[in-house]
């Protein structure tokens, strides 16, 4: 089989010109929106050895990211309607977490993962602060359900251009301790999030103190 001509991807010439090319770009990324504490080069927080790098994110980037998993959703919509079959959620949460929200972290990082800026909860600040390096201790936690989001975006997709918004409002996420988590989850509102206003009632009926959320490191 003869495979169709593809047009030739452009690189960055080498030597110092790529060197300018490539510093007028993050100039020019710096000056559009950039999550807080982003900066291009290493940072350590209070002392903690788990360091990250951090690459600022554009408004390019959330358009043609946007577009990619609005892209991947309807497909995953058709092959849903074509199958009978539900779509993988477990792909699409990654899906979600390695394109949007990874590469959107606030920085600094703890343990290459963490934003020290978002909400942490007391128990998992707590936890940090006795054993910082203790794997499987934390967990990231979506505020409103993730599976919920999922199931919208697959019913009911925003239009290309709101889907970045819909991204930011539904991926609120705080850091929670394994323990709470599967709290969460034995509450029967892990996957699914009860009618109310009220953005934390998934971790209030879950027993969560949700007073003693904070930021680990203010910004």
């Amino acid at each position: 089989m003869v495979l169709p001509d593809h047009p030739a991807i452009p690189t960055l010439p080498s030597g110092p010109r790529r060197d300018q090319q490539r510093q007028a770009c993050v100039s020019c990324s710096l000056s559009k929106r950039v999550w807080p504490g982003a900066r291009r080069g290493r940072l350590e927080v209070a002392g903690d050895k788990a360091k990250s790098l951090a690459y600022p994110v554009t408004e390019y980037d959330d358009d043609v990211d946007a577009e990619f998993l609005a892209a991947v959703f309807a497909a995953a919509r058709r092959w849903e309607v074509m199958t009978g079959k539900k779509a993988p959620g477990k792909v699409l949460r990654e899906t979600l977490w390695f394109i949007w929200q990874r590469p959107r972290l606030p920085r600094p990082l703890v343990r290459s993962k963490y934003p020290a800026t978002a909400p942490w909860t007391a128990a998992a600040r707590a936890v940090y602060a006795q054993d910082r390096y203790v794997p499987g201790s934390l967990v990231v936690e979506y505020i409103e359900s993730i599976t919920g989001l999922i199931r919208r975006l697959l019913d009911d997709p925003p239009q290309k251009r709101e889907f970045a918004r819909a991204l930011d409002a539904g991926l609120r996420f705080c850091v929670v301790t394994s323990t709470e988590d599967k709290m969460l989850a034995a509450s029967n509102v892990g996957s699914s999030t009860p009618g109310s206003s009220d953005p934390w009632v998934r971790y209030r009926l879950a027993g969560i103190d949700v007073e003693g959320i904070a930021p680990l490191l203010d910004r």
